[in-house]
């Protein structure tokens, strides 16, 4: 078994808890949603999920980082 970084259990410890992304730039529902009320996750799938999203968008165009607090995206 791989040894976890250290976001991959920031996110695994935030199981049933709401994280909150900024603004990526998009202005869908679905997007505007998410930053507005944050994402429920909801077990380690969805929490490994999440981090591979956040790891991707690094290297594009959008990026997405994921934060306990509304304050903390501000």
């Amino acid at each position: 078994m791989k040894e976890l970084t250290e976001r991959e259990q920031w996110f695994r410890d935030r199981i049933g808890k709401r994280v909150y992304r900024g603004d990526n730039g998009c202005n869908c529902e679905i997007c505007k949603k998410r930053t507005d009320s944050g994402i429920l996750i909801i077990d380690i799938t969805h929490a490994d999920y999440l981090f591979m999203i956040e790891s991707e968008s690094q290297m594009g165009l959008i990026q997405i980082t994921y934060f306990d607090t509304k304050e903390e995206v501000k």
